[in-house]
């Protein structure tokens, strides 16, 4: 609200108009200080009003009434995430990110639902803010830079493959909290760090790098289904588990996978054994995390 409110000047003698003008403003003060809510009484959404490029955020919808129907919208994406009964009343939680291509601004998350039979809606800004990544210089053969055309058609049909997966979004939600770690290692490259292969600027890592001996189980961070094997030109050989709510994670350079695409997989279960394969100066593991199609930094929801 821009500007003070000015209430009129009571007369001296009016003590009784004073107090209504003063309790009047207090009532004001609170309806615009109010958790902005889905129209409709005992229904809120929790949601942060700013995020950074390559943040990832849960949003949650709790209400004292049944709810339908429920459908968020974030970025060009739907999703209708299951609402569960709780102690006091209901709930729907799900995972959204902004990723690194993600303009600085004012993202827009638009909820609907169905609220005791009737249809509410909310739209909420978000703002997305810019933020400054390191740069790390690495040093690799020739051939790991400047491909070939055999190559390079390789890397786009594997890339193709890869997206395809990344931007289905199925209602199965098997995304559950705490989080698993893959590995006990340390991080040995941070997400959005912007990379340099001698000296050729590439692009920003979308990822987390950790260090792992070869050989080492690598644990999957929740329950899901094993959506895609891969042994691709940059990623070596990688498995993709989708958590459900377009949510999907990922193990890179791996030495040895040990699931099969299509089985369901517990947190916690081996999926493979760290490894070097693909472009990478060592064993290690590339773990990564993708919302909705956008890669956002799964450290955070490890910690």
């Amino acid at each position: 609200m821009s500007g003070a409110m000015k209430l009129d000047r009571p007369p001296v003698c009016g003590k009784m108009h004073i107090v209504r003008a003063k309790v009047l403003f207090f009532l004001l003060v609170l309806i615009l200080s109010a958790p902005r809510a889905l129209a409709g009484p005992g229904v809120e959404i929790t949601c942060p009003e700013k995020v950074h490029q390559g943040q990832g955020f849960f949003v949650r919808i709790a209400s004292t009434e049944p709810v339908g129907n429920l459908k968020l919208a974030w970025l060009g994406k739907a999703l209708r995430p299951a609402v569960f009964k709780t102690g006091s009343g209901y709930e729907a939680v799900a995972l959204l990110g902004a990723g690194l291509d993600v303009g600085a601004g004012v993202a827009v998350l638009s909820v609907e639902a169905k609220v005791d039979g009737e249809k509410k809606a909310l739209r909420r800004q978000v703002a997305i803010s810019a933020k400054e990544y390191p740069e790390q210089r690495i040093t690799v053969p020739k051939d790991m830079v400047e491909l070939t055309d055999k190559a390079l058609s390789r890397h786009y049909a594997e890339k193709e493959t890869v997206q395809k997966v990344l931007s289905r979004v199925f209602r199965a939600q098997y995304l559950k909290q705490p989080f698993q770690r893959p590995v006990p290692g340390k991080v040995s490259g941070i997400f959005g760090t912007r990379r340099f292969y001698n000296d050729q600027p590439r692009s920003p890592h979308k990822g987390v790098d950790f260090k792992a001996h070869a050989g080492q189980r690598v644990h999957c961070f929740s329950g899901g289904r094993v959506v895609l094997i891969g042994e691709h030109y940059f990623a070596g050989k990688s498995v993709y588990v989708d958590h459900g709510q377009g949510v999907v994670s990922m193990y890179c350079h791996l030495s040895k996978v040990l699931v099969k695409k299509g089985r369901e997989v517990e947190k916690g279960e081996v999926v493979g054994l760290a490894g070097m394969t693909g472009r990478a100066t060592g064993p290690h593991l590339h773990f990564g995390l993708s919302v909705l199609g956008q890669a956002v930094d799964p450290l955070p929801f490890l910690q």
